[in-house]
């Protein structure tokens, strides 16, 4: 069905071949938000995980934050949303799932 409405819209793709495809986890969380840096317990270790079909979009302000986070102890993004204890305190912010 989904290829028959893909040639629908653009009918050069009957032509086309499907070569290979590629699967990958959907890592999500209780509010749908990612968590985004180190973890008690765990000296050295920064995380960040959960991004409900997001980490790519945000893949370059993220990297952006765990440099700082490795290089200089610190970062300048308020990181209280997406710290991992956020499920012990009160529920996050849910987001309208998009994907």
């Amino acid at each position: 069905k989904v290829i028959d409405q893909a040639i629908h819209r653009a009918p050069i793709l009957e032509d086309a071949e499907i070569n290979r495809g590629w699967g990958g986890l959907y890592a999500i969380t209780p509010d749908d938000n990612p968590i985004i840096g180190s973890l008690p317990g765990a000296e050295g270790f920064f995380c960040a995980i959960g991004f409900s079909g997001h980490g790519f979009q945000q893949a370059p302000t993220v990297g952006r934050i765990l440099s700082e986070l490795i290089l200089d102890g610190a970062t300048d993004f308020d990181l209280s949303p997406f710290a991992h204890d956020r499920f012990d305190r009160v529920t996050g912010r849910a987001e309208t799932r998009v994907v």
